[in-house]
């Protein structure tokens, strides 16, 4: 359970495999598009926001992609293509659901 405040990472700009620990995934794809990997099999609750923060995205997607055989809301990725766009994923214990997309 969170409380307060939660880590943001230094911005990805290459591809990245979170970490179960991830929370707040920031994303940098000015350079090039962006492939963020979600953990397989993370614990059920486990929560990650994958977001646009220099509004590259519309320009150089941000993709988040599964590990394995898991899903995202049944598909094998989510393009995020809006400029300043996030994700907000949630993990049952065996598939990502998707939360909140802005």
């Amino acid at each position: 359970m969170l409380a307060g405040s939660a880590a943001f990472s230094t911005p990805k700009t290459s591809a990245y495999t979170a970490a179960v620990s991830d929370y707040i995934i920031g994303c940098n794809s000015s350079g090039g598009a962006v492939a963020i990997t979600l953990p397989d099999n993370a614990p059920r609750g486990t929560i990650h926001v994958v977001k646009d923060v220099n509004g590259s995205a519309s320009t150089h997607a941000i993709t988040v992609q599964r590990n394995s055989s898991d899903t995202i809301d049944g598909q094998t990725s989510h393009d995020i293509t809006t400029a300043y766009g996030a994700i907000t994923v949630a993990s049952d214990g065996a598939n990502w659901y998707i939360i909140l997309i802005k």
